[in-house]
C-alpha cells in the first residue's frame, strides 16, 4: 500500500487535485508530498483513502501502470 501512496503523491497530481478527491485540507497532502510528514505516520483511514484513489486513477488510466 506503501509504494502505491508514493506513486499516487508523485504522479504529477496537484495536492488540491488529491485532496479534494478525499475530502481533506491541500496542506494535509502537501505535507506528505514535500516530506514534511512521514506517510508511515499517516492514519490508517488516511492510507485507505488514498490507496484507493491511487487503485481509481490506475483503472482510469489517469496513473501509470508499472
Amino acid at each position: 500500500m506503501r509504494k502505491e501512496i508514493e506513486k499516487l503523491l508523485s504522479s504529477g497530481l496537484t495536492a488540491y487535485q488529491i485532496a479534494k478527491y478525499i475530502g481533506v485540507q491541500p496542506v494535509q497532502i502537501q505535507r506528505y508530498m514535500n516530506g514534511e510528514t512521514s506517510i508511515g505516520n499517516m492514519t490508517l483511514d488516511r492510507a485507505e483513502q488514498l490507496y484507493k484513489l491511487y487503485l481509481e486513477l490506475k483503472e482510469k488510466g489517469e496513473i501509470e501502470n508499472d
